[in-house]
């Protein structure tokens, strides 16, 4: 969706001004996007200071993706998930409307906020950035969720984040 490139290409930006190096991690069908963005409004990628890493949706992941993953959270020190889809209570990923994004859409990404992913690598800290509560580490705000949101008993995201910023807009959060 729209909500989203923007505002993590502008936090992208302002961590690599600062020395930082940033991965912008995906799913395979938003990649074209985000490297465009990326391109327009970031250092030369030859700098080093930041890489896209794309991953197939669920149904096509490998053994391969998933150690790809968890190389990626063994090297971070703070992961952060700006409008990125995660899965409910029940083990689905909803729209805000209340329909699947089933494992044609979503790449298993949110295993870098769960417990297991957190266990192993414990050196990152994590943030998420949401704004209708389906959102990766928006169930911190769970009984928000359930008590505004339409549909929030459903769509609610199931995991957490050390730190969440909750915004009318993602990108508004991203740019905050």
């Amino acid at each position: 969706e729209t909500d989203g490139p923007s505002g993590t290409i502008a936090i992208c930006r302002a961590l690599t001004k600062r020395g930082a190096h940033a991965v912008i991690v995906t799913v395979d069908c938003n990649e074209g996007v985000l490297e465009a963005c990326a391109k327009a409004s970031l250092n030369d990628v030859s700098s080093g200071a930041w890489r896209i890493e794309s991953f197939p949706p669920k149904f096509m992941w490998t053994e391969a993706d998933q150690e790809r993953l968890s190389r990626l959270a063994a090297g971070a020190d703070h992961i952060l998930a700006l409008e990125r889809a995660s899965a409910s209570l029940d083990g689905n990923a909803y729209t805000m409307s209340g329909k699947i994004m089933g494992p044609k859409l979503i790449a298993p990404l949110d295993q870098l906020f769960g417990n297991n992913m957190r266990k192993t690598y414990p050196n990152y800290v994590t943030s998420a950035i949401g704004d209708g509560g389906n959102e990766m580490g928006m169930a911190g705000a769970r009984d928000e969720i359930l008590a505004n949101i339409p549909k929030g008993e459903l769509i609610a995201s199931a995991s957490f984040a050390d730190h969440l910023l909750v915004a009318s807009v993602s990108n508004w959060g991203g740019y905050a």
